[in-house]
């Protein structure tokens, strides 16, 4: 019931964090959505927390008929095995987080073939929806495989980002960080240098 359910209604799959849908079947009908959505996700403490059931009230509100699951789990780490033990077992989650490209697209397959996807391509329901005309193309192609939305993208953050000490810097000799690849190689070898880390 749940694949079905998913499948009829479009804006559950943009419940979470690049949220994807698992199972198969195209939208269907216009019929009034309603069953058991599970949402399995790692959003379980504070702002995280807050956001999720920011977009489960929201989402009560357009679909009140759907019962919303929250499957969370304590610690990505956990979380991420656990969904691999259950996308690999044949029990996947209605939808699910997911960092983007990589870690998504292994459930999808190559640019050249996703034949095999574990995933509902999304493409239909961003045309109907023009996704396109809300996220910009480098947010899309983090969840774009062989030119179809495998995912919607919910929050955008970045865990690479590089600190560094102004104070350090002019010490190395620079008056302005690095902004290319080689210009950070170049800034780290001349603080090892100077000695410093």
């Amino acid at each position: 019931m749940r694949t079905s359910v998913l499948s009829r209604l479009g804006l559950a799959t943009v419940l979470l964090s690049a949220v994807v849908g698992c199972g198969g079947g195209e939208e269907t009908t216009e019929q009034e959505p309603e069953g058991i959505l599970e949402v399995f996700s790692w959003w379980t403490s504070g702002s995280e927390k807050a956001a999720f059931d920011a977009l489960v009230a929201e989402f009560n509100n357009q679909y009140p008929k759907v019962e919303v699951i929250n499957a969370a789990q304590d610690g990505s780490q956990m979380a991420h095995d656990l969904f691999n033990e259950r996308m690999v077992s044949g029990d996947p989650p209605d939808t699910f987080q997911s960092n983007a490209a990589s870690r998504l697209f292994g459930w999808v397959g190559t640019p050249d073939d996703q034949s095999q996807s574990k995933l509902l391509n999304l493409e239909p329901l961003a045309a109907k929806q023009s996704w396109k005309d809300y996220f910009s193309p480098e947010v899309r192609s983090l969840v774009t495989l062989g030119d179809a939305m495998w995912a919607v993208p919910v929050n955008v953050h970045r865990i690479n980002a590089v600190m560094y000490s102004p104070p350090m810097l002019a010490r190395a000799g620079f008056d302005a960080p690095p902004t290319t690849l080689p210009e950070l190689i170049a800034t780290c070898e001349a603080i090892d240098a100077l000695g410093e880390t």
